[in-house]
């Protein structure tokens, strides 16, 4: 049995076991997911115990985390969600996510790519790969992350 919190009570919509189409977990919290219907549930300890209670998961295509953090891309729009740890990228309120195509993370940050544009935006944890602001994007088709660092 692992066990890593208590899954808050229902309080949301929230997706029955026999509907989650998806499970995604980072250090401190899960996240269950029915992409058909935008369910979710987030449960962790201490401080990330419904931490996605804000997050609207309708037509989400694409979830990435960080050891501290989610993020939620719909791919169809472009429209990116980030929540959890402030220092580890989840709050992206700074970021332009304008046009966003693709997204990748590695243990401590994000990187979003706009590959139409040649432009990329990162954000987390400073030492860590948060500042692209030297990278050149143009071409860039694929990020991956690694552990504390970026490939293109």
């Amino acid at each position: 049995t692992i066990r890593a919190g208590t899954p808050p009570a229902p309080s949301l919509a929230q997706p029955s076991a026999s509907t989650v189409t998806d499970v995604y977990g980072m250090t401190a919290a899960f996240l269950a997911l029915n992409r058909n219907t935008g369910q979710a549930l987030c449960w962790g300890i201490g401080d990330k115990r419904d931490i996605c209670s804000d997050v609207d998961f309708s037509g989400v295509t694409d979830i990435y985390t960080t050891e501290y953090a989610f993020a939620a891309l719909n791919k169809n729009t472009g429209k990116l969600q980030c929540w959890g740890a402030k220092g580890y990228g989840g709050d992206c309120s700074g970021v332009d996510l304008t046009g966003i195509t693709d997204v990748s993370s590695n243990d401590y940050a994000f990187v979003a790519l706009n590959k139409n544009a040649g432009k990329g935006q990162c954000w987390g944890y400073s030492r860590s790969g948060s500042d692209c602001s030297s990278v050149d994007f143009t071409g860039v088709t694929n990020l991956t992350g690694g552990n504390e660092f970026f490939w293109r």
